[in-house]
């Protein structure tokens, strides 16, 4: 008699293993959330010199994101359970890619605002489904050490946000100055 296999793709791939391997995606993910979340910080005299953006202008670049990000986040992980973690992560993530785009584009102060409320709100549709599919994917002791892993990326986003955001921004690459932080 033969067995007739059932399994799609990644057949040669042993079952413990397949999770780890979409665990540095999910990372990736919630590392770019957070680096954006305070990357602006270091480049809000660059921002407002070369927009000519008021003080309360650059309040609503930095708060804009926030704003969104934290108001919609259980709205984000809520949608991911009705329609899918997947679907909902590459929304996100697609989203979260085309406002950066607009942000790094951004010609005014007020655009700049409405793309971080975009980029904010994509944020927020694409961090709960990190949260979510290492509970599903992983339990037991491989729950913990994915956790503590997503821990540690996050915390190193904050930093790397201030550090290298910085670096960026004096070393002005391209004549882009503040622009080239949202090409993450």
């Amino acid at each position: 008699m033969s067995t007739i296999s059932t399994s799609a793709v990644g057949d040669n791939i042993p079952p413990h293993t397949a999770p780890w391997r979409g665990l540095y995606v999910l990372l990736l993910a919630g590392f770019v959330t957070i680096f954006d979340l305070f990357v602006v910080n270091v480049a809000i005299p660059s921002m407002q010199a070369r927009l000519e953006a008021s003080f309360s202008q650059i309040g609503f670049i930095v708060a804009g994101y926030e704003l969104a990000f934290g108001v919609l986040l259980i709205t984000g992980g809520r949608l991911g359970d009705m329609f899918g973690r997947r679907r909902l992560f590459i929304i996100g993530m697609l989203g979260f890619t085309l406002s950066s785009l607009l942000c790094a584009a951004a010609p005014t102060a007020n655009i700049l605002i409405g793309a971080r409320v975009l980029q904010g709100l994509s944020a927020a549709l694409l961090f709960p489904q990190v949260y979510a599919s290492i509970r599903v994917n992983f339990t037991g002791d491989d729950s913990r050490r994915a956790f503590g892993l997503l821990g540690m990326t996050l915390g190193l986003a904050a930093i790397a946000a201030q550090v290298l955001g910085g670096w960026i921004v004096h070393g002005d690459f391209f004549g882009l100055g503040w622009r080239s932080l949202f090409f993450d």
